[in-house]
């Protein structure tokens, strides 16, 4: 932590500023891996557009812009990860056998990725 006259004297303002940085790396990387966790939520059971949206707002506390779930939502049906038959209640995205082989291979290299997103930061 690094030390100032202002965290001296206030090191609560000090912890207010590590929170709010820690909230903000939290969302830039629940975005950056969306794609990995939709699948990952679509592996319990298929979901709408909208249940995508709550389950992820409600897993990590803030909500993602609509346009980007389903932005993300397309390009893994357009990857052939998931696929949406329409039904009379709407599209219900579904993951397909490449997306569970596209998550196990995220699940097996996930030290790996950790290592990379490290490397990133500290190799620095």
């Amino acid at each position: 932590m690094l030390l100032t006259s202002r965290s001296i004297l206030y090191p609560e303002a000090q912890l207010g500023l590590e929170h709010e940085f820690l909230a903000e790396m939290r969302e830039r990387l629940v975005k950056t891996f969306l794609d990995m966790l939709i699948l990952l939520r679509l592996r319990k059971h298929p979901m709408s557009g909208d249940d995508v949206i709550n389950s992820t707002a409600y897993r990590f506390s803030f909500t993602i812009d609509p346009g980007m779930i389903y932005s993300t939502l397309h390009h893994l049906e357009k990857k052939g990860f998931i696929k949406s038959p329409e039904t009379p209640k709407g599209q219900v995205y579904h993951l397909t056998a490449d997306g569970r082989d596209r998550i196990n291979i995220f699940l097996e290299s996930k030290a790996k990725i950790l290592g990379l997103v490290l490397d990133l930061f500290i190799g620095q």
